[in-house]
């Protein structure tokens, strides 16, 4: 077996030490068409919208994820109250975003409610605000927050602190209410309601458009890649178009005086995150369909849907680890190569946490981690969560599923919905690939059924303990290695490593990783023979094909080993394939961000099923196909409640609550070495305005966008008792209880 498969790898001699070089998207052979890839106006709650020199927030609806995060790292919650949408917070503080465009003192406007007698306190970055309360008739009061300090144009919190909280009919225990925020120089604004973008869209012949009266400016975030242009009719009053670009540059597109239809490049600013802004500068301007235009590949797909779905999920590969996302990589996977070349590989797939069972949950779900709620060691998924298996069998489909993780298992939420199941731990069965491989054979060549079949296998060989057959050790490392890396002894070395009681040389890590490496290369042999199997069937011309991971591996990239500990793309950034049989692509990579939340509605599109409301990924057809997009795609990821990340381009936030975030452009800077949030505070704004209204969206407003979840998307978290039997089990994978 080996020696075949070793024929298949390429002979060139593989580097002495691991190298990373990121493959570039390549559309093939594809033609290129013209394409919207951002339909400014059917995204209003991406724009930022400026009157004169105030900034104005609404707060409560979808939009207004840019100032509060969508709860993260604070109390707040999209409600009702007295008519109007409004973010409510169960405690006595409410923490809101600032962003200022300028250096200088600052003043404040908040409309807001008290549910108890007492004052507002407020400060900015810790330093405290004047606080003047003007009552309105309708119970609710406008707070005036006035700096005697200036501040530096950038990022900022505000804190306010409520009066003493209540219990309000319909919410709650709740401290205050807050429906509008206005954020400008000190004396430049009245009492009124912040402005909504949604109050200057109109709409004319089928098509929307801005309408701005003098002195209002809107302001788009975009990721300028080449090739770009914005395009547009501008008409009735005058306007101007400029790209805002950090180092404090801002470019004209379009001149004031300009009218008509329009189109410009945006190729100057190419591989940054700018804004867009357009600016009304005299009379009432109206700008029909602005949108950005690029040329795109585009696959000539017939209507037809694939009969069978097939998914493989390898436990814990980094995507780096493969010559189709890293060119460079010294690890030998002919099979997996092969099947790429067939498929299309999108550069950035992400994972939506750095460990399995949430990550798997979103797989299954198309549910972010804290919507599903399955994030720790006892959760279940919870029975209200759409689960793809349950999807499809009520479709007609037979499923089957072969799982090497313990955490993926009935215990856990995860029995749902298959004809077939097995769990390799939970029923101590020999959990190497190619035992899993000869049960997917025997179960395909058992069926009678001429039924299409949704088949999962979740393989684990480069999951802890590493122990590849010793021929693929030799790969990479030593055979004759004699040294503290023991996993045959000890299935929990890893963990003591990552807790320190174990110090590992430069000799031990490099046999470590010779481990994991080898471990990838055995497990290519028996996914070929998956593949191989499914062709010899009949099948490869009917079955939509997807290749995955739940999440990565750290080897000191930045100061660990292991995973489920932080979100650096050595966890986050997996590999991920999809091999589409009416989408002919062969060969072919996209650098769009996406993530794992997406398969489950990618799945259902493929087969012409409809998409459950509640799912918040985003099907990929329509990237496959190149058609049309509304906006750019981006990928966010968490661990815990104590981390965020978004990716959108070249670009990845991390924050922490309190206004904590580092900020990496991850060509420049694969290994995320390099902090840039100081030095490009308008990449960073916008970063954290795209990931505060997905937030938000998947926090309140549900898949389907609407500006409140309903009680049936809510999901409660549910535990699962982890008895000496699971425990165990668990153990044997390296888990800790």
């Amino acid at each position: 077996m080996f020696s075949l498969w070793l024929g298949a790898c390429e002979q060139s001699k593989a580097p002495k030490s691991p190298l990373i070089e990121r493959a570039e998207a390549s559309a093939g052979n594809l033609k290129s068409e013209e394409r919207i890839v951002f339909d400014l106006v059917a995204h209003p709650e991406l724009a930022e919208l400026k009157r004169g020199g105030v900034s104005e927030w609404p707060l409560g609806g979808l939009d207004s994820g840019k100032i509060a995060l969508g709860g993260f790292g604070n109390e707040l919650s999209a409600k009702e109250l007295d008519g109007r949408m409004a973010l409510v917070t169960r405690s006595r503080a409410a923490r809101f975003r600032v962003p200022l465009d300028e250096k200088g003192k600052v003043e404040i406007r908040l409309s807001a409610k008290a549910f108890a007698r007492g004052k507002f306190r407020a400060d900015l970055n810790g330093r405290s605000l004047q606080v003047t309360e003007e009552k309105r008739e309708d119970g609710w009061v406008v707070l005036t927050l006035k700096s005697e300090q200036s501040f530096d144009a950038g990022e900022h919190e505000l804190l306010v602190r409520t009066p003493p909280t209540a219990v309000v009919r319909g919410i709650g225990r709740a401290g205050g209410a807050f429906s509008s925020m206005r954020v400008g120089p000190p004396g430049q604004m009245d009492s009124s309601e912040a402005l909504s973008i949604g109050e200057l869209l109109y709409a004319e012949g089928g098509k929307l458009g801005l309408k701005l009266e003098p002195g209002l400016s809107v302001r788009y975030p975009i990721f300028i890649e080449r090739g770009m242009r914005v395009r547009g009719e501008l008409s009735g009053g005058q306007a101007s178009i400029r790209l805002l670009r950090d180092g404090g540059r801002a470019e004209r597109v379009l001149g004031a005086g300009e009218s008509g239809a329009f189109e410009r490049s945006l190729e100057a600013a190419a591989g940054e995150l700018a804004y867009l802004e357009i600016r009304a500068e005299r009379g009432e301007a109206k700008l029909r369909h602005p949108r950005i235009i690029q040329e795109k590949p585009v696959v000539d797909a017939p209507a037809g849907a694939p009969k069978n779905v097939v998914v493989i999920l390898i436990d814990t590969l980094r995507a780096d680890k493969l010559r189709p996302v890293n060119p460079k990589t010294r690890v030998r996977t002919p099979g997996l190569d092969r099947f790429a070349s067939t498929a299309t590989t999108f550069l950035r797939g992400h994972t939506s946490e750095n460990w399995t069972k949430p990550s798997v949950a979103s797989l299954f779900s198309g549910l972010t981690p804290w919507e599903h709620t399955a994030t720790k060691g006892e959760s279940v998924l919870p029975r209200s969560v759409p689960f793809l298996a349950e999807i499809l069998k009520r479709e007609g489909f037979e499923t089957a599923s072969f799982i090497a993780n313990g955490y993926v298992s009935d215990r856990f939420g995860f029995g749902r919905g298959w004809d077939f199941y097995r769990n390799y731990i939970r029923e101590n069965r020999r959990s190497k690939s190619e035992f899993i491989a000869r049960d997917v054979l025997a179960w395909l060549d058992s069926r009678k059924s001429d039924k299409p079949f949704f088949l999962y296998i979740h393989t684990i060989d480069p999951h802890v303990p590493y122990r590849p057959p010793e021929e693929f050790l030799g790969l990479y490392g030593d055979t004759n290695y004699k040294g503290q890396v023991n996993f045959r002894t000890n299935a929990l070395f890893l963990e003591h490593v990552k807790m320190g009681k174990i110090r590992l040389n430069a000799r031990d890590r490099a046999h470590l990783e010779a481990l994991y490496d080898g471990e990838i290369s055995y497990h290519d042999v028996n996914f070929a023979t998956i593949l191989d199997a499914l062709k010899k069937r009949g099948y490869e011309d009917d079955t939509l094909v997807i290749v995955t991971a739940d999440h990565g591996e750290e080897f000191w990239d930045h100061g660990s080993v292991g995973h489920g500990h932080n979100v650096y793309q050595e966890l986050l950034h997996i590999p991920y394939f999809i091999r589409h049989p009416g989408i002919k692509r062969p060969g072919t990579s996209l650098d769009e961000a996406v993530s794992l939340t997406d398969l489950a509605p990618t799945i259902l599109d493929a087969l012409g099923k409809s998409i459950p409301e509640e799912m918040s990924g985003r099907s990929l057809i329509p990237l496959l196909r190149g058609e049309h997009l509304s906006a750019q795609r981006f990928a966010v990821a968490g661990f815990m409640d104590n981390w965020r990340t978004i990716t959108l381009g070249d670009y990845k936030l991390i924050a922490r609550p309190r206004n904590r975030q580092t900020l990496f452009n991850l060509k420049r800077d694969p290994g995320e070495k390099d902090d840039i949030a100081a030095e490009r505070p308008l990449a960073l704004r916008a970063l954290k305005s795209v990931m505060g209204v997905e937030l938000h969206r998947t926090a309140f407003s549900g898949g389907s966008g609407s500006n409140t979840r309903p009680a049936s998307r809510r999901h409660a978290e549910g535990k699962a008792e982890i008895d000496d039997e699971l425990a165990e089990q668990l153990r044997s994978l390296g888990y800790v209880h």
